[in-house]
């Protein structure tokens, strides 16, 4: 199978259920999942955190984001160049550096630094 076509037909029905849980039962499984991570060992150890600025239908992940922040992680959004299908990974230290860009999602300025994965290894 085509692996674009898979990904097409998994993000479709993904999207489809996270459209049948109500608003107030996405707050608490949110809520949870953050709560879940922030206490786990992986978080602790962590040095860098890989991130996203969700979008309404999306896992809010803020909590996440902002207490990594204020214990002093590094953060990092991912910024798209729809043009090459390249992704890479820009540190920021608020998300109110964050902007509306490709795809309608928020965003980190490309001048911002960026993070190198090849030197994840590094961080530990």
């Amino acid at each position: 199978m085509d692996i674009r076509k898979e990904k097409n037909e998994m993000r479709a029905f993904y999207k489809t259920c996270r459209r049948a849980i109500s608003p107030e039962d996405k707050i608490l499984r949110d809520e949870k999942l953050c709560r879940l991570f922030l206490s786990s060992v992986t978080y602790r150890y962590s040095h860098t955190i890989l991130a996203y600025a969700p979008t309404p239908r999306e896992i809010d992940v803020t909590p996440i984001i902002r207490q990594a922040l204020s214990d002093g992680k590094t953060v990092a959004f991912p910024l798209c160049v729809p043009e090459t299908c390249e992704m890479s990974f820009h540190i920021t230290d608020t998300m109110d550096l964050l902007r509306t860009g490709h795809y309608n999602l928020k965003e980190p300025p490309a001048e911002a630094p960026v993070y190198e994965v090849k030197h994840a290894a590094e961080d530990h």
